[in-house]
């Protein structure tokens, strides 16, 4: 998590889900991949919250939904009593699946709030980010509870303008930016 200069936070943190799967690559050779968040408290003109950055397992067409879920509702438990929230991520679940819908049954979508029937897709690009697909989903979400206008949404590094002159994209995803104001 990085903050601007007028922005300040205390109390940092980090923890791996309870939840995590092994991965096989060869035969008696597997690998884990410990998921988990980091969060901050912040300040900002004199109005707290609480700011999280999570990741939550792939889902592999669906196969660890199961996972997904399980992770996401550890994130609404650990944040539970947090009234002004902003969770953000690579949550790898979108509009129309079940870990999805389990985070907007406790936090609201800016996207959705702000560019409603937009598809705002942010998935993805080849791991080679010299070669071009077509985004094809929406699973990089900025989450939040509590008190807060969305002002503005949209998506960045999604157009064919935003590589680099060598002709990279500048991530494998393309980035959600939202302005969020929080009621005082």
């Amino acid at each position: 998590i990085l903050a601007r200069a007028d922005v300040a936070t205390s109390d940092p943190g980090a923890a791996g889900y309870q939840i995590i799967v092994p991965f096989e690559i060869v035969p008696g050779d597997t690998i884990w991949f410990e998921r988990g968040y980091t969060w901050v408290d912040a300040t900002v003109d004199d109005v707290d919250f609480a700011f999280v950055n999570t990741h939550l397992e792939v889902s592999l067409d669906g196969q660890l939904q199961i996972v997904q879920r399980a992770q996401a509702n550890e994130l609404i438990a650990q944040f539970g009593a947090e009234s002004e929230l902003i969770a953000v991520g690579d949550f790898n679940t979108g509009p129309g699946e079940s870990p999805y819908n389990t985070l907007v049954d406790s936090f609201t979508d800016a996207w959705t709030a702000f560019a409603s029937g937009q598809a705002g897709l942010t998935c993805c690009q080849p791991e080679r980010l010299d070669e071009t697909r077509s985004f094809y989903s929406r699973i990089d979400l900025i989450l939040f509870r509590g008190d807060i206008e969305v002002r503005d949404a949209e998506v960045v590094g999604n157009e064919l303008t935003d590589r680099t002159p060598g002709g990279l994209w500048p991530s494998d995803h393309a980035g959600v930016v939202a302005t969020l104001r929080i009621q005082e």
